[in-house]
């Protein structure tokens, strides 16, 4: 597994904007977890985007990975892309081997959708293994290849994260 992209952004004291982070356990109403269920009108509700965080919150690299393309990337701000399930499994496995939990809070006004793509604002709250937390705001854009996430662009300031106290 390569690690390197999060030994970068670990050192890295430049703001970071994120979202579509990642965490516990598969979540109760977990619906098709091989697809991003799509509207009569070609869009994602805010309700699906909570679904999709739900997998990312209870750390289920499995189910999240399976709702991309065979080509999906997931990149971190300006960090090089993961690239394909199985590179975006390992990277967030590394990613979540230094947080202990995390819980996105996402916002309805800093929601929108069109056909093939959705961004979603919100916060997301980090536990560190020493059960301190930190609250960073992020953003996130998907963009879709029919019901599959084709790319995930992830903005948020990691900094907080890895400072000392």
């Amino acid at each position: 597994m390569n690690n390197s992209i999060y030994k970068t952004i670990k050192s890295s004291t430049t703001s970071v904007v994120i979202a579509a982070a990642m965490m516990a356990s598969t979540p109760a109403s977990a619906g098709d977890v091989t697809s991003v269920n799509i509207t009569d009108s070609g869009t994602v509700s805010f309700q699906e985007a909570r679904r999709i965080f739900d997998f990312l919150d209870a750390m289920d690299v499995e189910n999240f990975t399976k709702m991309l393309t065979k080509e999906g990337e997931v990149k971190f701000a300006n960090g090089p892309g993961m690239i394909g399930p199985i590179a975006v499994a390992e990277g967030q496995k590394g990613f979540f081997s230094m947080i202990k939990k995390m819980e996105h809070t996402l916002s309805p006004e800093g929601f929108w959708a069109k056909e093939g793509s959705f961004v979603v604002e919100g916060n997301v709250t980090y536990t560190r293994h020493n059960d301190t937390k930190v609250t960073i705001p992020f953003t996130d854009t998907f963009w879709l290849s029919g019901n599959k996430i084709k790319t995930l662009n992830v903005y948020f300031g990691l900094a907080p994260l890895f400072a000392t106290e």
